[in-house]
């Protein structure tokens, strides 16, 4: 006789994985005058780019994401097609943008070749609706000055754009603000680091006026100034007056994984029945993605940090029957940053 007719043991696994969006990953639209085999290329080192074929400015923008002092895991490349025989033929950024989500839509951040305003504004007004971060770079003397609001700077302000954060370098003609500093910060947790106060790699400091300053910070333009011998981004900013890139990153993260985490347990679950104890479950799912974003320092623990679910007594009979939960909310502080430090003192004898 089998032990399995005396003793009948069977285990079913409840260990359904989730593909889960990745919050690290750069990509680059670069200029290609013939088009690759695939519209999006993935890179894991700088010598993978430099064994590529991609042509030399493309190759130094991704070159600088990884040279910062945490490397990304991956970089992706995606061009658009320009100087084509038939003018009709060439690509936006829009076009190369729509085209490469189609194929591959793993990546969170975007940095673009042009330093042209027409450009990055076309893709700001692009990334605002997508769950999606861009940052751009400028060389425009007119963003420093204090009297001038036609730059792109000022136009991304107008526009109160909040997935769009600019940094502003004279050398950004030729070099790579954007990816080198996009770059290294991408593999951290989302949230958990500032844009602010970062090393820039290859990328030349510079020492900025009040009036520049002035400038610079009402336009919401990040910076690269030397400070003490010391070259380091100051700002961080997105061009939405009080949001900053790590905010709106830590967010993303969070809307996205809590989504994720809720359909792992229902996918997981044989059912999580329309009880107390079923909400009680979703609930509980809800407080675990929260801690961790205390623990990442997106929020802040203290007593704003609350999760409420209806009792289900009290729910509306059709979304019963319909199998709707609804009036599950939570409130939360973000953790934000401190950028600025102001200290008063006095001394006596």
């Amino acid at each position: 006789m089998a032990l399995r007719n005396i003793v009948d043991v069977q285990i079913t696994r409840q260990t359904a994985a989730l593909t889960r969006v990745g919050f690290g990953t750069l990509a680059f639209v670069y200029n290609a005058i013939s088009a690759p085999a695939v519209r999006v290329r993935a890179f894991s080192s700088a010598e993978e780019v430099d064994a590529s074929t991609l042509p030399d400015e493309a190759k130094e923008a991704l070159n600088a994401a990884f040279s910062g002092d945490l490397r990304p895991p991956a970089v992706k490349a995606i061009y658009r097609l320009q100087g084509q025989v038939v003018p009709d033929d060439d690509e936006s950024y829009i076009d190369a943008l729509i085209a490469a989500a189609e194929d591959d839509e793993d990546w969170y951040c975007v940095t673009i070749q042009s330093r042209a305003s027409s450009d990055i504004l076309s893709v700001a007004g692009w990334i605002e609706s997508r769950d999606k971060i861009f940052v751009a770079a400028s060389s425009d003397p007119a963003i420093i000055d204090p009297l001038n609001d036609e730059d792109v700077a000022s136009a991304l302000n107008a526009m109160s754009y909040a997935r769009t954060g600019i940094i502003y370098s004279k050398s950004a003609a030729t070099t790579w603000p954007d990816t080198a500093w996009a770059g290294p910060i991408l593999p951290f947790d989302p949230g958990s680091v500032t844009w602010a106060f970062k090393r820039v790699s290859g990328v030349p400091g510079e020492y900025f006026t009040a009036e520049a300053i002035s400038a610079l910070e009402a336009k919401r333009a990040t910076r690269l100034e030397t400070i003490l011998g010391l070259t380091r981004t100051i700002g961080g900013f997105t061009s939405d007056p009080g949001a900053y890139l790590d905010l709106i990153q830590g967010l993303d993260w969070l809307k996205q994984r809590l989504a994720e985490d809720i359909y792992f347990q229902l996918v997981n679950s044989a059912k999580i029945p329309y009880t107390n104890q079923g909400i009680a479950i979703i609930e509980g799912v809800v407080w675990a993605r929260l801690q961790d974003a205390v623990a990442r320092n997106v929020l802040a623990d203290d007593e704003f940090l609350t999760v409420t679910t209806p009792d289900v007594a009290e729910t509306d009979p059709n979304d019963r029957a319909n199998r709707i939960l609804r009036d599950v909310n939570f409130t939360a502080r973000l953790s934000g940053a401190i950028h600025h430090v102001i200290v008063r003192g006095t001394a006596s004898i």
